[in-house]
């Protein structure tokens, strides 16, 4: 977990699959909110992609979408005009492998036809 400022955001909160549905993603959470608490932080966020199962569990958790944009991920082991389909202009010598970008929401299904690997992240926030 990170703090900035009145801001703490989780990298990470993971239960491992033999041990889901006891409770224990909940503990983490509160222990989450009771470091953020004591360093100063006001709002707890966290970020995460299209998993409906951690989407339900966040949202059940008392946290709120405030955001989301798209991660594309432009291989040239999937495709090897994908790279170079994400880049508006070549460059002389240089031959994009990996392109990693950000887009609105709005460009999703454009960019969905076009990439292999489209995901929406969202930003999930709740007060400490």
């Amino acid at each position: 977990m990170g703090i900035e400022g009145e801001l703490a955001t989780i990298d990470t909160i993971a239960v491992h699959p033999d041990h889901r549905r006891q409770g224990l993603g909940r503990q983490l959470l509160e222990r989450a909110r009771e470091w953020a608490r004591a360093a100063g932080a006001c709002t707890l966020d966290a970020w995460t992609r299209d998993d409906e199962d951690t989407l339900a569990w966040y949202r059940a958790s008392g946290f709120v979408e405030s955001d989301h944009y798209l991660h594309v991920y432009a291989f040239h082991s999937t495709d090897p005009a994908e790279p170079r389909r994400a880049i508006g202009k070549a460059r002389p010598g240089l031959r994009p492998i990996l392109v990693f970008a950000h887009a609105p929401l709005a460009d999703e299904r454009r960019l969905r036809s076009e990439f292999a690997r489209v995901h929406v992240d969202r930003r999930f926030s709740m007060p400490v």
